[in-house]
């Protein structure tokens, strides 16, 4: 069996003296889709920020890939890379939708090839690369931060209610990209307020609860709990 993802170890985060997330233990499967359901204020969003190691934890230990996470900058670097974190509130910059899908592609030296194009095309935003990103609606936004995750294709994917701000329309498309990145080996970990969303997308399901594992469904073998 390959090696998990992400193992968490005793991970707790404090803020402001109350601590809003309290992990004993968990193991996310990689190449699987890790649905984390709550509702606000559960920590949903707190879990994807340590995950993405963005957010340095109070105590505890975090494994990224076999490896433990030394939570200093020069080492936290390479990791991220193999990371993206779509928010669910995505900020865009006052640029082309093109220049915007493209940015993480810069930032990590790559070239584009088509990917900006391809990426669109499976959001179905086919023609949308010159348009202004700040003149887009708030779905077109969530979609147009989508295709930018897309065009990095990166192993871990985060996505933070990525289908809260789409019009119904449109939610299949996001529910198919997710299904179509854990069929070529991407690790997907998603949260969502929507159960009936988790059973239709997730191999594992996590219930948060103010911070804590209310409960687990799925693939045991793809994340483990203890007390």
């Amino acid at each position: 069996m390959p090696a998990p993802a992400y193992r968490l170890q005793r991970l707790r985060v404090d803020f402001g003296g109350h601590t809003v997330l309290d992990v004993p233990s968990l193991e996310i499967g990689a190449g699987r889709v890790t649905v984390v359901v709550g509702s606000n204020g559960a920590g949903k969003t707190t879990l994807l920020r340590v995950l993405a190691m963005l957010l340095t934890p109070s105590a505890g230990q975090l494994e990224f890939q076999g490896h433990r996470v030394e939570w200093r900058e020069r080492s936290l670097h390479p990791l991220r890379a193999e990371v993206t974190l779509v928010a669910q509130a995505p900020l865009l910059f006052r640029r082309s939708v093109k220049a915007n899908v493209a940015y993480g592609l810069r930032r990590r030296g790559l070239e584009a090839d088509g990917r900006v194009e391809e990426a669109l095309s499976k959001m179905g935003l086919q023609g949308f690369g010159p348009r202004s990103a700040w003149k887009l609606s708030g779905g077109e936004t969530q979609r147009v931060a989508i295709a930018r995750a897309l065009a990095i294709d990166p192993p871990v994917y985060l996505l933070d209610e990525p289908a809260a701000n789409i019009d119904r329309a449109n939610v299949p498309v996001v529910e198919e990209i997710v299904r179509s990145l854990a069929a070529r080996g991407r690790t997907v970990v998603m949260t969502t307020h929507n159960a009936e969303q988790a059973a239709r997308l997730s191999d594992t399901t996590v219930f948060l609860e103010s911070g804590r594992i209310a409960g687990m469904d799925g693939d045991s073998a793809s994340i483990r709990r203890t007390s």
